[in-house]
């Protein structure tokens, strides 16, 4: 069976912004306790714990790790359009792949938890965190980052998308 390296997936089964509220997609869309907007990385999609997660596209694990505020987190390179991108997953509750393992698009990589900051959320807000990144570590702030819309097309705010 031959892998189509240019297909991409979404990271659900079934894919929609955590309770279709704009400040869980990608950019300044919160704000800081004085008010001041603030950036959002990537999009949250609702996922309770255990919730199955897959690759969106083919390429390999560039890192398995759980620190700070994502918990347990995955990236992934995924070719797009002729250039090398990276599908960050974050708030894992356990992965079936290790870092340098290749990867097929739509490739099961593990389930959603409730890791790092989304630690004791209530199961309305269990989500699971995804970016797009144009490099493995990227800076603070939205820098090194995509609106994963780039990707995908369109977000999918108030409409869940079946993967």
């Amino acid at each position: 069976m031959s892998v189509d390296y240019r297909k991409i997936f979404w990271p659900l089964l079934h894919n929609k912004i955590r309770r279709g509220v704009k400040n869980h997609t990608f950019g300044m869309v919160r704000k800081y306790k004085n008010g001041v907007a603030k950036p959002h990385q990537g999009w949250d999609f609702e996922a309770t714990t255990g919730t199955p997660f897959y690759a969106i596209g083919s390429g390999k694990v560039q890192f398995v790790r759980s620190n700070g505020d994502y918990g347990l987190q995955l990236c992934h390179s995924f070719e797009f359009k002729g250039q090398t991108l990276y599908a960050f997953y974050a708030h894992l509750e356990r992965t079936y792949v290790h870092q340098g393992d290749s990867i097929s698009g739509n490739q099961e990589l593990g389930t959603t938890g409730e890791t790092g900051n989304a630690k004791g959320a209530p199961k309305a807000d269990q989500h699971l965190h995804f970016e797009i990144r144009t490099t493995v570590t990227p800076r603070p702030s939205l820098l090194d980052r995509i609106d994963p819309s780039v990707v995908f097309g369109h977000c999918p705010l108030t409409i869940g998308v079946a993967g």
